[in-house]
């Protein structure tokens, strides 16, 4: 059975998440309700790196993009998964002005880095649109963390 860590486990998509992967793994939440805070990633890294698969879901400016730096040097020649939970909103930030659609282009290249590295670790970044349906995104996710196949980088729309 596998070992899953999941930040930001108690916000909307993160319950759902939390709650797919419970059905056939071990799954460890990191959120501020329990102590931990996505700035201090090295304290998150020490406490999940004997998982199997990370999800950075928690969102705070461009932390996922540290968190992800971070976690990748510990885990880079093993075996694991790191899923980001980015977003399609750099892909109109032209149109707008928008600093969460720069931190998660951010978190875009950081990942573009790193799986061009084709190292044992695989990183999978995930760029859903406006989410309303959370428990099928969890379920997509779940799906797409358990291919076979080296997918690196998923965009999900609505309709």
């Amino acid at each position: 059975m596998s070992k899953v860590a999941i930040t930001g486990h108690t916000g909307k998509l993160g319950s759902a998440l939390f709650a797919r992967f419970s059905i056939m793994h071990e799954v460890e939440g990191y959120s501020r309700l329990n102590g931990y805070d996505i700035r201090r990633y090295d304290e998150i890294i020490q406490a999940a790196k004997h998982n199997d698969i990370f999800i950075n879901n928690a969102y705070d400016r461009y932390s996922q993009v540290d968190l992800l730096y971070n976690l990748y040097k510990e885990w880079h020649n093993k075996d694991k998964i790191i899923v980001n939970i980015s977003s399609i909103a750099p892909d109109g930030i032209k149109e707008n002005l928008s600093q969460y659609a720069s931190h998660k282009a951010a978190l875009d290249n950081a990942h573009r880095q790193i799986a061009a590295k084709m190292n044992s670790c695989r990183v999978i970044n995930i760029k859903p649109g406006y989410i309303t349906e959370f428990d099928t995104l969890a379920d997509t996710i779940y799906n797409i963390v358990h291919l076979k196949s080296p997918i690196a980088e998923v965009i999900i729309t609505n309709g």
